[in-house]
């Protein structure tokens, strides 16, 4: 496929035909199978780099999808005169990442990679908003850095909306002026508040009637141009469906939709045709099951979780019959406990016969934590924990679900107002 910046010219019929015939496995392709253990994917990969940043004093090595925040990295790299060298074990069937990190910063910048026992070396440019470049051998990365070409190329597109978008905020005319008084409340509210009121906001994004004029008109033109980009970025994997830096790529590609509510069909329609059937025993396919469901009209999905006395409980049952409130956190998310903390007033005044709250920490491996912010934060609802790091878990940590009686998910993420007024309404029937 050629990358360079061009229109569709397939239509959505043809994409299916080419799919269904494209992405058929391959008996003869041994790619797309793996070794029978786990262990027989473990080699030594000589890893290296340059880093023009002076700021960045080491790198991190995670494994794709591990949490940042709460696990600690799998290799530490110090940086000594702008350069790092080493053999790390890592299993050549995955995909990891180094990351950079200016120290106190909060900012951090990704390279993907697939090990290989040739090695890896990267070049971290000065500028942290400047590609970090990969060099190796392996067709595996060389298809991640094609598959990033795509997006570099449609920068001339991109780049215009952007500024665009930026002007509007900057002369205050991309929302409407309740947005924009919803935002200065914010800056000035206590911490439960502000995170209420942005919470609000991130609702009200999603919403045409929240812009100006001219800022809907913008923000039109960027969703138009994502799912152009997407549309491309799917199209490309369509035709690599043996790599599996492409099935990561699928994977990825289904997560941020699901991140930003868009609509995660496409991206299942390209799995299910292209990579349900490839690399069998993958934990990626366990990955994207545990994205799929738990959509506002579906049921929500069970799970059998200890409380704080070790005694199961299976979610089901807790909620049965019952409007309820499943709120996933952590002890280590400071926001997700202020949000919980403002769930109190609800349950004090409904909790009974017709509504309960349920709460779900995940807290890998260790509960000193979660049980020391149970007892500070005080929370009267019995609350569960999860300490295998489940996929099907973990992927909704940091949201809330409304549920009605016969456990149909009515809303993701809803307001303290919001749950209140779906409740009046209940009891007002």
């Amino acid at each position: 496929m050629n990358c360079k910046m061009k229109t569709r010219t397939v239509s959505a019929c043809l994409l299916g035909f080419a799919m269904l015939f494209a992405c058929r496995p391959s008996d003869n392709n041994a790619s797309d199978q793996l070794p029978v253990t786990r262990e027989e994917c473990m080699a030594e990969c000589p890893v290296s780099g340059t880093v023009d940043n002076k700021e960045f004093k080491e790198v991190y090595l995670f494994r794709a999808g591990q949490s940042w925040v709460q696990e600690d990295p799998l290799a530490t790299f110090p940086v000594k005169e702008g350069r790092f060298k080493d053999v790390v074990l890592l299993d050549t069937t995955l995909v990891y990442e180094f990351m950079f990190t200016v120290p106190g910063s909060g900012m951090a910048i990704v390279r993907p990679f697939v090990p290989t026992q040739t090695g890896v070396s990267v070049f971290c440019p000065e500028d942290m908003y400047e590609e970090i470049l990969l060099q190796s051998s392996s067709p595996e990365n060389a298809n991640l850095m094609a598959y990033e070409e795509i997006g570099r190329n449609l920068e001339p597109v991109s780049a215009p909306i952007y500024r665009k978008l930026r002007q509007l905020q900057k002369d205050r005319n991309l929302y409407n002026e309740e947005v924009y008084a919803l935002i200065a409340e914010a800056d000035t509210a206590s911490r439960e508040r502000a995170n209420e009121l942005w919470s609000q906001f991130n609702k009200m994004q999603k919403l045409d009637a929240s812009y100006s004029v001219e800022g809907l008109a913008a923000k039109r033109e960027m969703d138009a141009f994502q799912a152009w980009g997407d549309s491309l970025n799917r199209d490309y994997l369509v035709q690599h469906p043996a790599l599996l830096s492409s099935f990561y790529r699928v994977w990825q590609g289904i997560e941020y939709a699901r991140q930003q509510e868009k609509d995660i069909q496409p991206w299942m329609a390209l799995y299910d045709t292209c990579f349900a059937g490839r690399f069998p025993g993958h934990p990626y396919h366990t990955e994207i099951a545990s994205l799929t469901g738990n959509n506002v009209g579906e049921k929500i999905r069970d799970f059998t979780l200890p409380d704080a006395g070790g005694v199961s409980h299976k979610l089901s049952e807790l909620v049965a019959g019952k409007m309820a409130v499943v709120d996933f956190w952590a002890s280590w998310c400071g926001s997700c406990r202020i949000r919980s903390k403002a769930l109190k007033p609800i349950y004090e005044k409904y909790a009974g016969d017709d509504f309960t709250i349920v709460g779900v920490a995940n807290e890998y491996d260790d509960d000193a934590k979660w049980r020391t912010a149970l007892k500070r934060d005080g929370y009267p609802w019995i609350n569960l924990i999860e300490l295998e790091d489940n996929p099907g878990i973990r992927c909704n940590h940091a949201k809330v679900f409304l549920l009605d009686r016969d456990g149909i998910i009515l809303a993701i993420d809803p307001t303290v107002e919001e749950i209140e007024e779906m409740l009046k309404a209940v009891h007002a029937k």
